[in-house]
Protein backbone atom coordinates (compact mmCIF):
# COMPACT_ATOMS: atom_id res chain seq x y z
CA UNK A 1 0.00 0.00 0.00
CA UNK A 2 1.68 3.12 -0.96
CA UNK A 3 2.88 5.42 2.09
CA UNK A 4 0.46 8.76 1.05
CA UNK A 5 -2.86 6.20 1.24
CA UNK A 6 -1.44 4.90 4.83
CA UNK A 7 -0.86 8.37 5.90
CA UNK A 8 -4.43 9.01 5.13
CA UNK A 9 -6.06 6.15 6.92
CA UNK A 10 -3.83 6.87 10.04
CA UNK A 11 -4.81 11.01 10.04
CA UNK A 12 -8.91 9.59 9.67
CA UNK A 13 -8.48 7.55 12.32
CA UNK A 14 -7.04 10.16 14.50
CA UNK A 15 -9.86 12.63 13.57
CA UNK A 16 -11.91 9.60 14.31
CA UNK A 17 -10.74 9.05 17.71
CA UNK A 18 -11.07 12.53 18.69
CA UNK A 19 -14.34 13.07 17.72
CA UNK A 20 -15.43 10.06 19.45
CA UNK A 21 -13.95 11.26 22.87
CA UNK A 22 -15.25 14.96 22.14
CA UNK A 23 -19.29 13.04 22.04
CA UNK A 24 -17.96 11.03 25.35
CA UNK A 25 -17.03 14.23 27.04
CA UNK A 26 -20.53 16.01 25.65
CA UNK A 27 -22.49 13.13 27.09
CA UNK A 28 -20.95 13.28 30.23
CA UNK A 29 -21.51 17.12 31.05
CA UNK A 30 -25.25 15.96 29.61
CA UNK A 31 -25.40 13.62 32.21
CA UNK A 32 -23.87 15.43 35.17
CA UNK A 33 -25.88 18.71 34.24
CA UNK A 34 -28.99 16.28 34.45
CA UNK A 35 -27.95 14.76 37.81
CA UNK A 36 -27.32 18.62 38.85
CA UNK A 37 -30.62 19.56 38.25
CA UNK A 38 -32.55 16.62 39.68
CA UNK A 39 -30.88 16.68 42.60
CA UNK A 40 -31.73 20.84 43.18
CA UNK A 41 -35.37 20.16 42.38
CA UNK A 42 -35.16 17.22 44.95
CA UNK A 43 -33.49 19.78 47.59
CA UNK A 44 -36.40 22.46 46.41
CA UNK A 45 -38.78 19.72 47.72
CA UNK A 46 -37.60 18.94 50.42
CA UNK A 47 -36.81 22.62 51.71
CA UNK A 48 -40.54 23.03 51.04
CA UNK A 49 -41.96 20.10 52.70
CA UNK A 50 -39.44 21.01 56.05
CA UNK A 51 -41.34 24.57 55.90
CA UNK A 52 -44.91 23.17 55.34
CA UNK A 53 -43.91 20.84 58.69
CA UNK A 54 -42.60 23.50 60.56
CA UNK A 55 -45.65 25.94 59.87
CA UNK A 56 -48.08 22.94 60.80
CA UNK A 57 -46.62 22.33 63.70
CA UNK A 58 -46.61 26.01 64.96
CA UNK A 59 -50.03 26.09 63.88
CA UNK A 60 -50.95 23.45 66.51
CA UNK A 61 -48.68 24.74 68.63
CA UNK A 62 -50.38 28.10 68.90
CA UNK A 63 -53.63 25.64 69.13
CA UNK A 64 -52.42 23.81 71.61
CA UNK A 65 -51.46 26.90 73.91
CA UNK A 66 -54.87 28.22 73.40
CA UNK A 67 -56.80 25.15 74.87
CA UNK A 68 -54.72 24.95 77.57
CA UNK A 69 -55.35 28.51 78.38
CA UNK A 70 -59.43 27.69 78.17
CA UNK A 71 -58.72 24.50 80.27
CA UNK A 72 -56.44 26.78 83.15
CA UNK A 73 -58.89 29.16 82.91
CA UNK A 74 -62.05 27.37 83.60
CA UNK A 75 -60.17 25.22 86.23
CA UNK A 76 -59.08 28.72 88.03
CA UNK A 77 -63.15 29.74 87.58
CA UNK A 78 -64.44 26.43 89.50
CA UNK A 79 -61.99 26.66 92.15
CA UNK A 80 -63.20 30.18 92.49
CA UNK A 81 -66.75 28.97 92.32
CA UNK A 82 -65.99 25.96 94.82
CA UNK A 83 -64.00 28.28 97.44
CA UNK A 84 -66.64 31.21 97.77
CA UNK A 85 -69.42 28.54 97.95
CA UNK A 86 -67.44 27.08 101.03
CA UNK A 87 -66.76 30.50 102.60
CA UNK A 88 -71.25 30.83 102.48
CA UNK A 89 -71.59 27.69 103.88
CA UNK A 90 -69.07 28.41 106.59
CA UNK A 91 -70.35 31.76 107.25
CA UNK A 92 -74.43 30.53 107.36
CA UNK A 93 -73.64 27.57 109.59
CA UNK A 94 -71.10 29.62 111.82
CA UNK A 95 -68.55 26.35 111.67
CA UNK A 96 -65.88 25.80 114.11
CA UNK A 97 -62.51 27.40 113.75
CA UNK A 98 -64.43 30.64 112.23
CA UNK A 99 -63.66 33.47 113.89
CA UNK A 100 -66.27 34.90 116.44
CA UNK A 101 -66.22 38.45 115.05
CA UNK A 102 -65.99 38.54 110.88
CA UNK A 103 -65.83 42.16 109.51
CA UNK A 104 -66.98 43.20 106.52
CA UNK A 105 -63.33 44.22 105.92
CA UNK A 106 -62.11 40.57 105.84
CA UNK A 107 -64.55 39.11 103.76
CA UNK A 108 -64.21 41.68 100.81
CA UNK A 109 -60.34 41.12 101.23
CA UNK A 110 -61.28 37.37 100.56
CA UNK A 111 -63.53 37.87 98.22
CA UNK A 112 -61.32 40.31 96.13
CA UNK A 113 -58.10 37.67 96.24
CA UNK A 114 -60.24 35.33 95.06
CA UNK A 115 -60.76 36.97 91.67
CA UNK A 116 -63.95 35.51 90.72
CA UNK A 117 -66.92 38.28 92.12
CA UNK A 118 -67.44 41.89 90.09
CA UNK A 119 -67.67 44.55 93.15
CA UNK A 120 -71.25 44.99 92.35
CA UNK A 121 -70.95 40.69 93.44
CA UNK A 122 -68.69 41.94 96.77
CA UNK A 123 -71.65 44.43 97.94
CA UNK A 124 -74.51 41.77 96.86
CA UNK A 125 -72.69 39.30 99.07
CA UNK A 126 -71.94 41.89 102.09
CA UNK A 127 -75.93 43.12 102.02
CA UNK A 128 -76.83 39.34 101.96
CA UNK A 129 -74.78 38.74 105.27
CA UNK A 130 -76.43 41.66 106.75
CA UNK A 131 -79.85 40.55 105.41
CA UNK A 132 -79.15 37.29 107.87
CA UNK A 133 -78.68 39.79 110.39
CA UNK A 134 -81.42 41.86 110.32
CA UNK A 135 -83.82 38.88 110.08
CA UNK A 136 -83.19 38.14 113.31
CA UNK A 137 -83.00 41.41 115.03
CA UNK A 138 -84.89 44.49 115.75
CA UNK A 139 -84.27 47.61 113.55
CA UNK A 140 -86.15 50.19 116.08
CA UNK A 141 -83.58 49.39 118.64
CA UNK A 142 -80.73 52.40 118.69
CA UNK A 143 -77.95 49.81 118.95
CA UNK A 144 -78.92 48.41 115.71
CA UNK A 145 -79.48 51.65 114.18
CA UNK A 146 -75.88 52.64 114.64
CA UNK A 147 -75.05 49.31 113.44
CA UNK A 148 -77.28 49.82 110.28
CA UNK A 149 -75.46 53.06 109.48
CA UNK A 150 -72.14 51.90 109.97
CA UNK A 151 -72.65 48.70 107.89
CA UNK A 152 -73.87 51.08 104.96
CA UNK A 153 -70.96 53.25 105.31
CA UNK A 154 -68.61 50.03 105.23
CA UNK A 155 -70.21 49.02 101.99
CA UNK A 156 -70.00 52.02 100.18
CA UNK A 157 -66.19 52.20 101.05
CA UNK A 158 -66.03 48.35 100.45
CA UNK A 159 -66.99 49.08 96.68
CA UNK A 160 -64.64 51.67 96.29
CA UNK A 161 -62.05 49.86 97.86
CA UNK A 162 -63.02 46.69 95.52
CA UNK A 163 -63.51 49.09 92.14
CA UNK A 164 -59.85 50.49 93.00
CA UNK A 165 -58.46 47.09 93.55
CA UNK A 166 -60.34 45.56 89.92
CA UNK A 167 -59.16 48.09 88.33
CA UNK A 168 -55.68 48.02 89.15
CA UNK A 169 -55.53 44.36 88.82
CA UNK A 170 -57.35 44.46 85.55
CA UNK A 171 -56.03 47.80 83.89
CA UNK A 172 -52.43 48.51 85.69
CA UNK A 173 -51.15 51.31 86.84
CA UNK A 174 -52.73 55.29 86.11
CA UNK A 175 -54.25 53.34 82.72
CA UNK A 176 -51.03 51.91 81.45
CA UNK A 177 -50.67 48.14 80.54
CA UNK A 178 -48.91 46.19 82.76
CA UNK A 179 -45.96 44.45 81.74
CA UNK A 180 -47.79 41.05 82.97
CA UNK A 181 -50.88 41.93 80.42
CA UNK A 182 -49.38 42.86 77.53
CA UNK A 183 -49.61 39.73 75.82
CA UNK A 184 -53.51 39.47 76.44
CA UNK A 185 -53.99 42.90 75.47
CA UNK A 186 -51.57 44.05 72.30
CA UNK A 187 -52.86 44.00 68.34
CA UNK A 188 -51.32 40.60 68.41
CA UNK A 189 -50.54 37.85 71.04
CA UNK A 190 -46.99 37.33 72.54
CA UNK A 191 -45.70 34.95 75.02
CA UNK A 192 -44.28 37.56 77.48
CA UNK A 193 -44.14 41.18 78.09
CA UNK A 194 -42.22 44.51 79.39
CA UNK A 195 -42.76 47.94 79.67
CA UNK A 196 -40.21 50.90 78.81
CA UNK A 197 -40.33 54.40 80.96
CA UNK A 198 -39.46 56.57 77.47
CA UNK A 199 -40.23 60.34 80.06
CA UNK A 200 -36.89 61.53 79.92
CA UNK A 201 -34.33 59.20 78.00
CA UNK A 202 -32.12 59.58 74.81
CA UNK A 203 -32.82 58.80 71.25
CA UNK A 204 -29.29 56.56 72.14
CA UNK A 205 -30.42 55.51 75.30
CA UNK A 206 -33.89 54.36 74.21
CA UNK A 207 -32.41 52.37 71.30
CA UNK A 208 -29.88 50.91 73.18
CA UNK A 209 -32.62 49.94 75.85
CA UNK A 210 -34.24 47.70 72.56
CA UNK A 211 -31.47 46.63 70.60
CA UNK A 212 -30.63 45.13 74.42
CA UNK A 213 -34.03 43.65 74.35
CA UNK A 214 -33.46 42.07 71.09
CA UNK A 215 -30.46 40.69 71.39
CA UNK A 216 -30.77 39.15 74.98
CA UNK A 217 -34.95 38.49 75.28
CA UNK A 218 -35.81 36.92 78.66
CA UNK A 219 -35.43 32.97 78.80
CA UNK A 220 -38.00 32.58 75.52
CA UNK A 221 -38.40 29.20 73.71
CA UNK A 222 -37.79 29.22 69.47
CA UNK A 223 -40.66 30.54 67.34
CA UNK A 224 -42.02 32.43 71.51
CA UNK A 225 -42.76 36.72 70.95
CA UNK A 226 -41.89 39.20 73.45
CA UNK A 227 -43.97 42.28 73.64
CA UNK A 228 -42.77 45.77 74.12
CA UNK A 229 -44.99 48.87 75.54
CA UNK A 230 -44.02 52.14 75.77
CA UNK A 231 -45.47 54.68 78.48
CA UNK A 232 -44.32 58.09 79.69
CA UNK A 233 -44.88 60.10 82.90
CA UNK A 234 -46.35 63.40 83.78
CA UNK A 235 -45.23 65.71 86.53
CA UNK A 236 -47.76 64.27 88.96
CA UNK A 237 -46.25 60.41 88.31
CA UNK A 238 -49.45 59.25 86.28
CA UNK A 239 -48.76 57.03 83.52
CA UNK A 240 -49.97 57.59 79.74
CA UNK A 241 -49.53 55.18 77.06
CA UNK A 242 -47.14 56.16 74.25
CA UNK A 243 -48.48 56.46 70.73
CA UNK A 244 -47.01 55.00 67.75
CA UNK A 245 -46.85 58.34 66.13
CA UNK A 246 -44.89 59.36 69.63
CA UNK A 247 -42.93 56.02 69.54
CA UNK A 248 -40.98 56.69 66.09
CA UNK A 249 -40.50 60.09 66.72
CA UNK A 250 -38.69 59.48 69.98
CA UNK A 251 -36.73 56.98 67.90
CA UNK A 252 -35.31 59.92 66.39
CA UNK A 253 -36.77 58.52 62.94
CA UNK A 254 -37.06 60.54 60.43
CA UNK A 255 -40.79 59.48 58.45
CA UNK A 256 -42.52 61.89 56.83
CA UNK A 257 -45.51 64.11 58.63
CA UNK A 258 -47.92 62.81 56.18
CA UNK A 259 -47.26 59.20 57.36
CA UNK A 260 -47.25 59.78 60.88
CA UNK A 261 -50.77 61.55 60.42
CA UNK A 262 -52.41 58.77 59.50
CA UNK A 263 -51.65 56.31 61.99
CA UNK A 264 -53.54 55.10 64.85
CA UNK A 265 -52.05 55.34 68.29
CA UNK A 266 -52.52 52.02 68.79
CA UNK A 267 -49.02 49.82 67.61
CA UNK A 268 -47.05 46.88 69.22
CA UNK A 269 -43.40 46.04 69.12
CA UNK A 270 -42.91 42.16 69.11
CA UNK A 271 -39.53 40.67 69.29
CA UNK A 272 -39.48 36.87 67.52
CA UNK A 273 -36.98 34.32 69.71
CA UNK A 274 -35.13 32.70 66.90
CA UNK A 275 -31.71 31.55 65.73
CA UNK A 276 -31.14 35.14 64.57
CA UNK A 277 -33.71 37.26 67.01
CA UNK A 278 -35.77 40.27 65.19
CA UNK A 279 -38.16 42.17 65.87
CA UNK A 280 -41.68 43.13 64.28
CA UNK A 281 -43.05 46.93 64.30
CA UNK A 282 -47.22 46.16 63.89
CA UNK A 283 -49.02 49.97 62.80
CA UNK A 284 -52.56 50.88 62.03
CA UNK A 285 -52.98 53.02 59.15
CA UNK A 286 -56.28 55.23 58.35
CA UNK A 287 -56.26 54.88 55.08
CA UNK A 288 -54.18 51.96 52.64
CA UNK A 289 -53.22 54.20 50.01
CA UNK A 290 -52.19 57.13 52.16
CA UNK A 291 -50.26 54.57 54.53
CA UNK A 292 -48.57 53.00 51.42
CA UNK A 293 -47.92 56.35 49.98
CA UNK A 294 -46.07 57.22 52.99
CA UNK A 295 -44.21 54.14 53.41
CA UNK A 296 -42.76 54.74 49.68
CA UNK A 297 -41.80 57.76 50.63
CA UNK A 298 -40.11 56.46 54.20
CA UNK A 299 -37.96 53.63 52.63
CA UNK A 300 -36.81 55.93 49.58
CA UNK A 301 -35.05 58.09 51.97
CA UNK A 302 -34.32 57.24 55.75
CA UNK A 303 -36.80 53.85 57.08
CA UNK A 304 -33.29 51.75 56.85
CA UNK A 305 -31.12 54.18 58.67
CA UNK A 306 -33.99 54.93 61.01
CA UNK A 307 -35.35 51.14 62.20
CA UNK A 308 -32.37 48.60 61.30
CA UNK A 309 -31.03 48.63 64.44
CA UNK A 310 -33.49 48.39 66.45
CA UNK A 311 -35.31 45.75 64.21
CA UNK A 312 -32.20 43.44 64.09
CA UNK A 313 -30.19 44.86 67.39
CA UNK A 314 -27.08 45.07 64.39
CA UNK A 315 -25.32 47.81 63.67
CA UNK A 316 -26.09 48.44 59.46
CA UNK A 317 -23.15 49.08 57.04
CA UNK A 318 -22.89 52.33 54.96
CA UNK A 319 -23.50 49.60 52.10
CA UNK A 320 -26.39 48.41 53.30
CA UNK A 321 -27.99 52.21 53.24
CA UNK A 322 -27.74 52.43 49.95
CA UNK A 323 -29.45 50.24 48.93
CA UNK A 324 -33.35 50.29 47.46
CA UNK A 325 -35.84 48.42 48.59
CA UNK A 326 -37.54 46.38 45.99
CA UNK A 327 -40.75 44.72 45.52
CA UNK A 328 -41.66 40.98 46.57
CA UNK A 329 -44.39 38.68 46.94
CA UNK A 330 -44.22 36.77 50.31
CA UNK A 331 -47.01 34.18 50.88
CA UNK A 332 -49.33 35.88 48.46
CA UNK A 333 -48.72 38.90 50.81
CA UNK A 334 -46.65 42.19 48.76
CA UNK A 335 -44.40 43.74 50.09
CA UNK A 336 -41.11 45.67 50.24
CA UNK A 337 -38.10 44.23 51.12
CA UNK A 338 -34.52 45.57 51.65
CA UNK A 339 -31.53 43.03 50.56
CA UNK A 340 -27.85 43.09 51.55
CA UNK A 341 -25.28 42.19 48.83
CA UNK A 342 -25.25 38.49 49.68
CA UNK A 343 -29.07 38.81 48.71
CA UNK A 344 -30.62 38.19 52.74
CA UNK A 345 -33.78 40.10 53.48
CA UNK A 346 -32.86 42.74 56.23
CA UNK A 347 -36.06 44.86 56.21
CA UNK A 348 -39.39 43.75 54.88
CA UNK A 349 -42.47 45.40 55.14
CA UNK A 350 -46.18 45.29 54.02
CA UNK A 351 -50.10 45.27 54.98
CA UNK A 352 -50.82 42.18 56.65
CA UNK A 353 -54.74 42.49 55.61
CA UNK A 354 -54.14 44.54 52.15
CA UNK A 355 -56.11 47.10 54.28
CA UNK A 356 -54.69 48.81 57.15
CA UNK A 357 -52.32 47.04 59.26
CA UNK A 358 -48.87 46.48 58.73
CA UNK A 359 -46.00 45.41 60.02
CA UNK A 360 -42.54 46.70 59.58
CA UNK A 361 -39.81 43.19 60.50
CA UNK A 362 -36.00 42.74 61.01
CA UNK A 363 -36.08 39.44 58.66
CA UNK A 364 -38.65 37.52 56.66
CA UNK A 365 -39.11 35.04 58.94
CA UNK A 366 -40.23 37.76 61.79
CA UNK A 367 -42.52 39.08 59.32
CA UNK A 368 -44.15 35.53 58.76
CA UNK A 369 -44.66 35.01 62.25
CA UNK A 370 -46.56 38.05 62.94
CA UNK A 371 -47.70 37.34 59.35
CA UNK A 372 -49.45 34.20 61.23
CA UNK A 373 -50.29 35.00 64.32
CA UNK A 374 -52.59 37.98 62.78
CA UNK A 375 -54.17 35.89 60.16
CA UNK A 376 -55.30 33.14 63.55
CA UNK A 377 -56.61 36.72 65.53
CA UNK A 378 -58.80 38.23 62.14
CA UNK A 379 -62.30 37.27 62.07
CA UNK A 380 -63.12 35.10 59.01
CA UNK A 381 -65.12 37.29 56.91
CA UNK A 382 -67.89 35.34 54.62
Amino acid sequence: MPDEIKDSLVLAGKRLQAQMAMEGEERKKKREEKIRIEGEAAQKLQREEERKRRDLFEKEKIEQERKEQEIREATVKKETSEQLKKQVEEIKGGGDGLKTIRTLKDDRDNLVRAQGLSVIGIAIKEEEKKAEIRENTSVSSGTNLIILATSIFLILLGLGTGFYAYERYTKGSAGVTSPETIHRQSILSSDAGVAFDVSQITVNDLTAKIKNEVRNPPDLRLGSVEGLSFYKKDSAGARTGVTASEFLLSLGSEAPGSFLRTLDSEFMFGILSSAENAAFIILRTESYDKGWAGLLDWDNKTLARDLYQILTALKPDEDLLTEKFEDLIIKNIDTRVLKDKGGVIRIVYGFLDGEKTIAIAGSKQAFIEALDRFSILRPVTR
